[in-house]
């Protein structure tokens, strides 16, 4: 569970959290019902976010909001009906699978032959119920690699996934072209943001980072000497994002969470970076910090 589009509690009420947990807790335990627990560890704050977009562009009705069920089954039978849930839970899992096939044409194949003892069987089989989506995904992978390889610049590599994102939603019944494009910048941001957090891990490995340069090893180091660079992509695609946003005329609660989580989070999270701050976010990883912070509570507390 992790992703850099996340409902700030500061930018929203309780209810607009609840609304915006309504939609990716529905993906949690879709993907749950696919695979079991452990295909709960793929769900993502920025695949909730298309799956709002989607709502308010196709329709699609309101998921209902529910406590979080780490171990029953109720839940996960509520939704086993839900087309629109176990949709985005498939795609998940195609994303996914190509992530990992994009990591072995890196010679990550020690690292994806482990992932895909635990979700390989679940990833066919989404590959299999989703064969366009799959195809979409494959040829948009093979034209980013091959850019990659050519050196290409920055711009062209995020234009390519930007635009494997847009075909996916328009094969998935999105229509109207501003939503279209809403989800091609999004894309390119989350795929721009990507390629600066695994930038020391690009170096290390020796794969393709647009930002790469032999001289610096670290992040720290390329953003001193990139700086200008990486804030102009950024505030590029942060302009296209909050300009597409704007084209669409809508006064829903739903679009209105949409708007404060992506307008914060591009106003956030890259200069965050820039400072130094690590702004990934993984379940498992906040789940241990807090269980060592209630330890030490606890800690306190017997000796107060």
């Amino acid at each position: 569970m992790y992703g850099y589009f996340r409902p700030f509690e500061s930018k929203l009420s309780v209810g607009e959290r609840k609304i915006f947990h309504s939609y990716y807790c529905r993906i949690c335990y879709c993907l749950r019902g696919l695979g079991g627990q452990k295909l709960r560890a793929l769900t993502m704050f920025d695949v909730a976010i298309y799956s709002i977009i989607y709502s308010i562009a196709t329709g699609a009705p309101r998921p209902p909001f529910l406590s979080c069920e780490k171990i029953g089954k109720r839940n996960v039978n509520l939704f086993k009906d839900d087309e629109v849930g176990k949709r985005f839970a498939e795609l998940t899992l195609v994303a996914f699978g190509e992530k990992l096939h994009d990591d072995e044409l890196d010679g990550k194949g020690k690292r994806t032959f482990f992932i895909n003892m635990l979700f390989g069987k679940a990833i066919k089989k989404a590959q299999k119920s989703q064969p366009i989506l799959t195809e979409i995904s494959y040829k948009g992978t093979e034209r980013i690699n091959e850019l990659q390889n050519a050196n290409a610049p920055v711009e062209q590599v995020l234009g390519a996934y930007g635009d494997m994102v847009y075909e996916t939603f328009k094969q998935m019944g999105v229509k109207e072209h501003e939503y279209l494009r809403i989800f091609k910048y999004i894309a390119e941001w989350t795929f721009f943001v990507d390629m600066i957090c695994d930038y020391q891990e690009d170096y290390k490995d020796g794969t393709y980072n647009a930002f790469y340069d032999k001289e610096c090893k670290t992040l720290s180091e390329v953003f001193n000497k990139k700086y200008a660079e990486i804030l102009q992509v950024n505030n590029r695609i942060s302009k296209d994002i909050i300009t597409s946003l704007n084209a669409v005329n809508d006064d829903s609660i739903e679009w209105k969470i949409v708007y404060r989580i992506l307008e914060y989070s591009l106003n956030t999270v890259v200069y965050n970076m820039l400072d130094g701050a690590d702004v990934t976010f993984h379940y498992f990883k906040e789940l241990k910090k807090n269980w060592k912070l209630g330890r030490k509570n606890e800690n306190k507390s017997n000796f107060s």
